[in-house]
């Protein structure tokens, strides 16, 4: 199904083109935000290979149950727990 022909977006077509400065700002924070997780992704995986951090690469090892529980309380403590404030 096209939506273009099919009347989308409701009411005709919008010839309104988004100005520059919004659209430039938009991909340089998407851009940033891929840069910053890739550092926190590369620092992670630095810090496994020197053994200054541990990861849970088997789930064999301690149980499914084990894994959903350490993910909930993880986002349940950086939530709420350790910064005293509700996200």
């Amino acid at each position: 199904m096209c939506l273009v022909s099919a009347g989308w977006p409701p009411g005709g077509s919008s010839r309104v083109r988004p100005r520059a400065p919004r659209w430039r700002r938009d991909i340089l924070y998407s851009l940033s935000s891929a840069i910053i997780f890739a550092l926190v992704g590369l620092l992670s995986a630095q810090l496994f290979a020197h053994g200054w951090t541990k990861l849970y690469l088997r789930i064999d090892r301690f149980g499914w149950t084990y894994l959903w529980f350490s993910l909930l309380a993880m986002i349940v403590c950086t939530t709420r727990g350790f910064t005293g404030r509700t996200a």
